[in-house]
């Protein structure tokens, strides 16, 4: 059981930056990918992709309820834990409760951060596997 403390240790100190201003990269790296916008961007692809159904375009066939019933954002969360980005960012932006979110305030930068680290909650438990 060491050795398991010691490689965690080893491993989470490679990913937790520990200076401010690389915190403050890592967000403005995360918040530009649109993976992090799902409900906009996928919303606007789950709209493309139900149009006909949800549209008179004509006949419908069986294409399109394929087209429709596809989820492009269904496994966005387990693809980025499984390639260790939610694990990262879940270690440096840990998820707040009701009172610390309370407490912030005005300070934008603060609730961005809170908000990042609200997005990998589901497998937080589980940082062990870094």
């Amino acid at each position: 059981m060491n050795n398991f403390i010691q490689t965690y240790h080893e491993k989470a100190s490679r990913t937790y930056l520990f200076v401010t201003g690389l915190r403050l990269w890592l967000y403005a790296r995360a918040s530009q990918h649109p993976a992090f916008y799902r409900n906009g961007n996928f919303n606007e692809m789950v709209l493309c992709l139900q149009r006909n159904l949800n549209l008179d375009t004509g006949p419908l066939h069986a294409i399109d309820e394929k087209f429709g019933s596809y989820s492009p954002s269904s496994h966005l969360m387990d693809d980025l834990y499984a390639n260790k980005i939610g694990f990262i960012i879940a270690l440096n932006f840990p998820q707040l409760t009701l009172k610390e979110k309370e407490a912030l305030d005005d300070d934008r930068k603060a609730w961005a951060y809170a908000r990042l680290g609200d997005m990998f909650t589901e497998r937080s438990d589980q940082l062990g596997s870094l």
